[in-house]
């Protein structure tokens, strides 16, 4: 199902067929395109106004220790 979703979405940014896109790009072609199609949805995604980034467990335990300091248990 992704490299059908992948065809497409090349044939559709190059304005040709799909099996032109099967006939004609190589594997580098289709790796530089889904690079660059994941950064720009990674891009536009953070740059939403309900991104949140990522924190990693020991990150949100720290935090929430220094909570605790700060304000008590709760």
């Amino acid at each position: 199902m992704g490299l059908v979703l992948l065809v497409d979405a090349m044939a559709e940014r190059y304005s040709t067929l799909p099996t032109h896109i099967l006939r004609d790009a190589t594997t580098l072609d289709m790796i530089v395109f889904d690079v660059a199609a994941t950064y720009r949805h990674h891009i536009n995604k953070k740059n939403s106004k309900s991104y949140v980034p990522p924190v990693d467990s020991e990150e949100l335990e720290e935090i929430m220790r220094k909570h605790k300091e700060k304000y008590g248990k709760d």
